[in-house]
């Protein structure tokens, strides 16, 4: 028969395994017809941990060569603002991006105080005035366990 300290050790793994969430993606407005056409989000690791590098893929594809842009990226923690950042497309993928298939690429350090939880990320890729692409990321950040930091 189990002690009651390996049972309540067992349910403390299970509730957190069932805490982390995958993440997920949409576009910002489905009936939309972007000129850049997002394919799929990958967060790695997910869930995200809190110290560690987050990285975000993205495969996409564009019917008309784009030379420039921005990629703006929106954060928010239980839907409030906490970070944005703006950067320039050919940083997160090689340009000119020929029509077809590409892959933006971002990786985020976050320091080791970042508070877990539900985050999601508003990422828009923009060309002058026009915007070509809106996702919704959404994807968690969990603490680092104390036994893996050593």
């Amino acid at each position: 028969m189990a002690s009651a300290g390996n049972l309540l050790c067992v349910l403390a793994m299970a509730a957190t395994a069932a805490l982390a969430v995958a993440s997920s993606w949409e576009l910002c407005d489905k009936y939309k017809s972007y000129s850049v056409k997002i394919k799929d989000v990958e967060v790695l690791p997910d869930p995200v941990v809190s110290g560690q590098d987050a990285a975000f893929v993205v495969p996409a594809s564009t019917s008309v060569p784009i030379k420039s842009g921005t990629v703006i990226v929106t954060v928010l923690w239980h839907n409030i603002p906490v970070h944005r950042e703006v950067d320039d497309l050919c940083e997160k993928t090689k340009c000119p991006i020929a029509a077809g298939d590409f892959v933006l690429n971002s990786t985020q350090a976050l320091p080791g105080f970042t508070p877990s939880g539900k985050y999601k990320i508003r990422m828009q890729i923009v060309q002058g005035s026009s915007l070509l692409a809106c996702a919704n990321i959404q994807f968690q950040i969990v603490w680092r366990r104390l036994d893996a930091a050593a």
